[in-house]
């Protein structure tokens, strides 16, 4: 963390065995700078059915990216650089709303051609 300076976006690759470690991180993160938009994907990452539960449970987590996340998160990236953002419109991902709720975009296909 005390490399860390106001960062806008955070992303963590969730797996088994990294997934606690991210919780707390994130939580940090959020806690430090509450701007911050806190991004998680990965195979730790629920799946649609599970996410309005994870969204509560992690209060600290903003966007949830589902499947192949290279291009949703550079999506992301460049969403967060427009004022202001409109995560909603970047497929392959769930965004936290305000009001205790969760907005879920179309699926993004899958890279045919890396």
């Amino acid at each position: 963390m005390g490399k860390i300076d106001n960062p806008s976006v955070v992303g963590f690759s969730n797996f088994v065995w990294n997934t606690q470690t991210n919780y707390l991180l994130a939580k940090k993160i959020k806690e430090k700078y509450p701007n911050c938009i806190v991004v998680f994907g990965g195979q730790g990452t629920p799946k649609l059915d599970r996410i309005f539960n994870f969204f509560i449970e992690h209060p600290y987590i903003d966007i949830a990216v589902h499947g192949e996340g290279e291009i949703t998160f550079k999506e992301i990236l460049l969403e967060n650089l427009k004022e202001p953002p409109d995560f909603k419109n970047v497929l392959g991902c769930s965004v936290r709303e305000s009001n205790l709720s969760a907005h879920t975009t179309l699926s993004r296909p899958r890279i045919k051609d890396i």
